[in-house]
């Protein structure tokens, strides 16, 4: 089945074309919602909504895809079926906003990486309009974490040390202080 929507109805159409069950999806509030979703995806290009955002109609869109992460894990008295799963998905639904958070801080580091080789930022940088000095001092604050419980998964520590994470502040100022010393050494011949 393809989904194609129209300002507040959405068409269901078989594989031959023809529309089926129309009428059941007109007045169905999870599917005016949904291409409310829809448009904001086709408008901005994601589905990162802000808390808050309303559509013109007045439906909080951020509450609403809240509800349906809440629904999918089973938190709350609403189903999602996999149709409708599928069709979140489709149009880039954030399931794990977590995970979307990190991979969006993981993202900007590389470029960061790329651009200067090296993640030995300040706390304070920001980077392409986002606080990666921030976020990367949180990596090192859940990694360095004595908790049994770590907020870091192997996968997501392997992917930041391919990239030149140090973990240990002192680490890097050891480092800083060593590379001055040895520059300082190189051009006086002695410390």
């Amino acid at each position: 089945m393809k989904y194609f929507s129209s300002d507040i109805t959405i068409d269901i159409l078989s594989d031959s074309g023809s529309i089926i069950e129309y009428k059941n999806y007109i007045n169905n509030p999870w599917y005016i919602n949904y291409n409310a979703a829809r448009n904001y995806f086709e408008t901005y290009g994601n589905l990162n909504v802000k808390k808050g955002y309303k559509t013109e109609d007045g439906l909080n869109l951020a509450q609403w895809l809240a509800y349906q992460r809440q629904s999918r894990k089973g938190n709350n008295s609403s189903i999602l079926s996999d149709e409708q799963i599928n069709m979140l998905s489709e149009i880039g639904m954030i399931w794990d906003k977590n995970e979307f958070r990190w991979e969006q801080g993981y993202e900007i580091a590389c470029e960061f990486y790329n651009e200067f080789g090296h993640l030995e930022v300040k706390q304070d940088l920001i980077y392409m309009e986002y606080k990666l000095g921030k976020w990367i001092n949180m990596q090192r604050l859940a990694y360095n974490s004595d908790s049994s419980r770590k907020n870091l998964s192997q996968i997501q520590i392997n992917r930041l040390e391919k990239i030149g994470m140090i973990w240990h502040a002192y680490e890097l100022n050891w480092n800083r202080a060593f590379e001055y010393a040895k520059e300082f050494y190189e051009e006086y011949g002695h410390l």
